[in-house]
């Protein structure tokens, strides 16, 4: 395309491309009057890899960067923190941001259910508030926009404190603490019931000496077994002299079997003790085993307790900056009707070039004469009906 057919473009299009740029350039300037001007104000929030989410939280594998911040992302936009938001500032006492006409008219209309003003500052929140990680950093800045530059500067920062608040419950799993101390205190209280039956056998069967009285039996058979052979041996020896009816052979035969009996009834005790003392290293142990549960269930609870108080200098987050009050607007209306001028030209092109291409009239005779094939002899030059008059009347 030459230079030459730029200028016919442009001066067969003209009327085209000034009024679809002075349309679009003066829709602009009212839209910049009319509607009230946005703000937007931005709360920043360092997240360390380096660090946990919560105190003692047990060792893991470190996220992807990008992983963990797209996670935190989501924890910022969720339900859970708009709720809070909401309750905090009382925003389902006043109206949310204003709907547009279109909006309006269809709810009027009937065609869209009207919904509540809490229902509404939630749809709001979750457009509005994005959650954007800062480029090459471990920044995640929070930002809204609103007609109400003190309001947005609120909702961002009551929207980072829900964030911070949130997140150390979802981390923390609140609740888990109050089922860890009931683990805890019935463990507790069965060891302390497992004791008291330690006790009260020590007591009843008075095991404290259980091993000195097991050596004193012990002694005592061993005592007694030598008596017997020293008893068997006169028996026998009073068997070659007399018969065993005799008085003398039944004598030591009563002691030999008084002492076997005594033998019996030491074993038996010995048994006994021995039965009691398994019994007692039994409950020792089942003390032992209740003594590790109780104190694991304890370690458990006070770190779950450790975590939903923690305070947040020790967590992997902490509020870099605030959201200050915006003094000025997002975009000025200068710089909206400088674009509006921009806009305008790139729209007024766009339609004057689909114009051309569609249009299919003929507008010199080389044209006409490639279309139709016949040469052309004539033409008749184009003007408009004020010219036209003046030529009748000059020549009358």
């Amino acid at each position: 395309m030459t230079r030459r057919d730029v200028l016919l473009f442009l001066f067969r299009w003209k009327s085209t491309l000034l009024g679809w740029w002075l349309f679009t350039v003066v829709l602009v300037a009212v839209l910049a009057y009319v509607k009230p001007p946005v703000y937007q104000t931005v709360s920043s929030v360092l997240i360390e890899r380096t660090k946990a989410p919560v105190v003692i939280m047990p060792s893991v594998n470190a996220p992807e960067m990008k992983e963990a911040m797209t996670t935190e992302a989501g924890i910022v936009t969720s339900r859970p923190v708009f709720e809070a938001v909401v309750a905090e500032l009382g925003l389902d006492k006043k109206p949310a941001e204003p709907p547009g006409p279109v909006s309006r008219l269809l709810v009027e209309a009937g065609l869209v259910d009207r919904v509540p003003p809490h229902e509404a500052w939630i749809r709001t929140l979750s457009s509005g508030i994005k959650a954007e990680p800062v480029v090459d950093s471990n920044l995640l800045d929070i930002s809204f926009k609103g007609t109400d530059p003190t309001l947005t500067a609120r909702i961002v920062n009551a929207v980072t404190d829900a964030y911070m608040t949130h997140r150390q419950q979802v981390y923390a799993e609140r609740g888990a603490s109050a089922y860890l101390k009931k683990k805890r205190d019935d463990a507790e209280a069965q060891m302390q019931a497992l004791q008291q039956q330690l006790s009260a056998m020590k007591s009843r069967y008075g095991l404290g000496a259980v091993d000195d009285a097991k050596a004193q039996w012990a002694r005592d058979i061993g005592t007694i077994q030598d008596r017997i052979s020293t008893l068997i041996q006169t028996r026998n020896e009073l068997e070659t002299l007399y018969t065993p009816d005799h008085p003398k052979v039944r004598v030591v035969q009563r002691s030999i079997d008084q002492a076997n009996a005594e033998i019996a009834q030491r074993k038996q005790s010995l048994s006994q003790a021995e039965a009691r003392e398994a019994g007692l290293k039994d409950l020792e142990a089942r003390i032992e085993a209740q003594q590790k549960v109780f104190f694991e269930l304890k370690a458990q609870y006070e770190d779950e307790l450790a975590r939903e108080q923690a305070p947040r200098a020790l967590i992997n987050s902490r509020v870099v900056q605030y959201a200050p009050v915006p003094l000025s607007p997002r975009f000025s209306r200068l710089m909206l009707i400088e674009l509006g001028v921009v806009a305008g030209l790139f729209l007024a092109l766009l339609i004057a070039f689909i114009r051309q291409y569609f249009d299919q009239r003929v507008h010199d005779p080389d044209t006409a004469e490639a279309a139709l094939g016949l040469p052309v002899l004539g033409s008749i030059p184009r003007m408009s009906r004020k010219d036209g008059l003046r030529r009748l009347g000059s020549r009358a």
